[in-house]
């Protein structure tokens, strides 16, 4: 008990200090730029943009011709797909990650000499995150009217639509900018385009948002998405904040030059760390000092920290407690690291850092899955690939800023951590200094990463163990001098995820008894020992299929939520029976040698109709017969069957009663 109390006050210090600096941070940049948390309105200013033109040319064309100046042409018809326009108003959503444009892009539409002399009202609304549509509608007023504009901020709602409708039916042409418009806004979308629609066209808004889900909620056309910028953009923009030009004199600067092209390169295209890192560069025109800055970690520099806070803090806040809990985590990977959706999910399920439902029939899992992706769509986590995330350099230096004192990334030259940390992940090399490691204690995860080839890590990390006995996520994969199992491990009662795999243990044994995740991926299906299926908490046992098929009594792991292949046996501990209780099955099941199962009565000792998890199911075996195939009837849920080895001539009855398969 009192042990919970201790973790409970050390995570309360540590959060609040982490609250602290950030609000510290954004009152800082309130106060230079004159925005709040508030919904407010600001005349935008000129600024310069690189290596836009061409979708700057394209919201142009849209912008201008929507409202009935320029026909559209057969290409941009092309890009815009589809018009849906509600009320008169069309609605451009521009949509990409903090830092990456949005914002100047609007601004240089906004004030671009055709839409000045296009639209004749025009105004500019900084919604951010606390969106309501009296508030929003009244400001719009006042960008409209001007700051000395008379009404009344007491005023009904229904007073301010009107004051509205008077101004927008009045003046013809009408550009609304919505900058920095968040999730809160949807559930009233509605009820904000009910105030200015009208019914002749000439309306457009203009909407910036990192969400995904508000530009698919908002758009009446197709979306215009921004990515960072292309080499040759982001180096003449990075020289403009460095340099003070785009064309540098090489001959007086080569030196530094070369060095900012190399610092340049590690920005990865976003203009606001350009700007950031360039202003910065500018203040300390040394050889010295640049040189400082392209050996270190631009994240870890305070300077560029207290910079990107106050842009990127208003993205952290409009989360929920437990997404900011998650995207904090997500600190302690390495920069350019890929994330695999479903192993993050489990770390963070391991931690308790996921809610169960108040319905509770949602799986752990699946919740995790969803704020996943919603983090994505808020643009925390890029898609790499199909199954694979990257978290881009500016995102990361934000989860380093507000995790730092929690979570910490060892290296070779790492700073100082903070004693209060609780979740480290570990860059081991040949040249890090082991005995450095015996200071921390009280931690929650472990991971490593890099490759070393001393024996004394082994004894480094068990050390490390002994002090750590709440020690939830335990990842040693790829150390190849880990030929035993450390003698701590055992004792490790609240250890949860666990990876040994392509470690060279001679001897798998005493496995934490409430692991929930456990990898062995690269051992031989000889050397996994069957009392692993003891294991009674386990949710996910990553092994080689072949070797997953050996373990007798796979049935006693109940809450297994994976198994590729099941060979159906005649022995105990292999027979089909064993998957009855097994209901927490997903994804794909493959039950070979089916052929052996006996009757009807057998084949329903499977249970197969109660695994509502399963998506995919293969049977395989040889001249099947129809009863046992009876036997063997999915969930409704099933999307896709496949049967091998069938020899009756008529189909099972349950595939005769209207259940739709996706693929059969």
């Amino acid at each position: 008990m009192l042990e919970c109390v201790v973790q409970k006050l050390d995570h309360l210090c540590a959060t609040s200090n982490i609250f602290l600096e950030l609000m510290k941070q954004s009152s800082l940049a309130s106060t230079k730029e004159g925005i709040g948390g508030e919904t407010t309105s600001r005349v935008p200013i000129d600024v310069k943009v690189f290596g836009r033109d061409e979708v700057l040319e394209m919201i142009l064309k849209i912008v201008l011709g929507s409202s009935g100046s320029e026909p559209e042409s057969s290409s941009v018809r092309a890009k815009l797909g589809a018009r849906c326009r509600i009320g008169g108003v069309d609605v451009i959503p521009i949509v990409g990650m903090s830092g990456v444009g949005k914002t100047t892009l609007a601004q240089v539409i906004y004030n671009h000499g055709s839409v000045k002399g296009h639209f004749r009202q025009r105004a500019w609304v900084y919604v951010s995150r606390h969106f309501s549509v009296k508030r929003t509608l009244q400001e719009m007023l006042r960008s409209l009217k001007g700051n000395d504009s008379s009404f009344d901020y007491a005023d009904s709602l229904e007073t301010v639509v009107n004051n509205v409708q008077n101004v927008i039916q009045q003046e013809g042409r009408f550009l609304l900018v919505l900058d920095s418009v968040w999730d809160e806004m949807c559930e009233q979308w509605n009820s904000l385009l009910t105030a200015i629609t009208r019914e002749v066209p000439g309306i457009v808004v203009l909407v910036t948002t990192q969400s995904k889900k508000v530009a698919d909620k908002v758009a009446t056309m197709c979306q215009v998405p921004l990515a960072p910028l292309p080499w040759e953009s982001f180096w003449s923009a990075f020289q403009y904040y460095a340099f003070g030009t785009s064309n540098v004199v090489v001959e007086n600067n080569q030196i530094l030059l070369l060095i900012g092209e190399q610092i340049a390169k590690k920005l990865d295209g976003l203009p606001l760390a350009a700007k950031v890192m360039g202003n910065l560069l500018r203040s300390r025109f040394t050889v010295h000092q640049w040189r400082s800055i392209l050996e270190s970690d631009w994240w870890d520099l305070s300077e560029v920290l207290c910079e990107i806070l106050p842009y990127m803090g208003i993205s952290y806040q409009d989360l929920q407690p437990r997404q900011r809990q998650c995207f904090a985590f997500c600190s302690i990977f390495p920069g350019n690291y890929l994330f695999d959706k479903d192993r993050l999910v489990n770390m963070w399920i391991s931690h308790d850092f996921i809610e169960q439902s108040a319905s509770g029939g949602t799986r752990l899992e699946d919740i995790g899955g969803k704020l996943f992706d919603e983090l994505v769509q808020r643009s925390f986590q890029a898609t790499f690939d199909k199954k694979r995330y990257i978290m881009h350099d500016l995102v990361r230096a934000l989860a380093i800023g507000v995790s730092s004192y929690e979570c910490f990334l060892h290296r070779e030259t790492s700073q100082r951590a903070s004693p209060t940390v609780r979740h480290l992940a570990l860059h081991v090399g040949n040249q890090l200094h082991l005995h450095e490691l015996n200071k921390y204690k009280n931690l929650r995860t472990i991971l490593l990463f890099g490759h070393c080839d001393s024996n004394a890590i082994c004894d480094i990390l068990d050390n490390m163990l002994a002090n750590s006995s709440s020690i939830r996520v335990l990842d040693l994969s790829h150390l190849e001098v880990l030929t035993n199992m450390l003698p701590n491990i055992s004792s490790l009662r609240k250890l949860r995820f666990f990876d040994l795999s392509f470690t060279k243990i001679s001897n798998l044994r005493n496995f934490p008894c409430n692991l929930q995740v456990l990898y062995l991926r690269g051992y031989a299906r000889n050397t996994i020992p069957q009392s692993i299926n003891s294991l009674a908490n386990l949710r996910h046992l990553y092994v080689d299929a072949t070797a997953l098929s050996l373990i007798p009594s796979i049935g006693q792991l109940s809450k297994l939520q994976e198994l590729e292949n099941f060979s159906a046996g005649k022995r105990n501990g292999f027979m089909i029976s064993e998957i009855k209780n097994m209901q927490e099955l997903s994804g794909k099941l493959c039950i070979s040698n089916i052929h052996i199962i006996r009757s009807t009565h057998e084949a329903m000792d499977a249970n197969m109709i109660e695994k509502k998890h399963l998506e995919a199911l293969e049977l395989k075996g040889r001249n099947v017969s129809k009863d046992v195939l009876e036997g063997l009837q999915p969930h409704p849920n099933l999307k896709e069957l496949m049967i091998e080895g069938y020899g009756a001539s008529t189909s099972p009855s349950w595939m005769l009663q209207g259940h739709i398969f996706t693929k059969i």
